[in-house]
């Protein structure tokens, strides 16, 4: 069996980086259905407090995802994009209960927290 720790870390970032980009894109093609099932009436009325349409803010969201992927793809600032990543998904937790997609934001922020511990090779 081959044991890299360098392997294992692309396959983790590779994995991350799909699931943001997944999310991230998804949000450019349907920014409805974001607003409409997944983004809470307080939010909402909190951004256009602040200026923003709901809208623009999953566009926000949408591109913070994004620079998350890209991060994890590139190693550019990956572990500040990993703490970003773990607030955004910090964030939505609370409005969903303990529920399926709980859990999956769970499991997300452990492979981000690994990222953001992973022992740099020192030479």
């Amino acid at each position: 069996m081959i044991q890299s720790l360098k392997l294992a870390q692309l396959m983790i970032r590779l994995g991350l980086a799909l699931v943001f980009f997944w999310f991230g894109i998804d949000k450019f093609i349907h920014p409805s259905y974001w607003m409409n099932a997944w983004l809470p009436n307080a939010i909402a009325s909190g951004v256009e407090g602040i200026g923003l349409t709901a809208q623009n803010f999953v566009y926000l969201v949408a591109i913070i995802e994004v620079l998350v992927g890209t991060s994890l793809v590139s190693t550019l600032l990956m572990r500040w994009f990993a703490v970003v990543g773990i607030v955004l998904l910090a964030m939505v937790m609370p409005f969903q209960g303990f529920s399926p997609i709980f859990i999956r934001d769970l499991g997300l922020i452990s492979a981000l927290l690994a990222i953001i511990f992973w022992p740099e090779r020192r030479f």
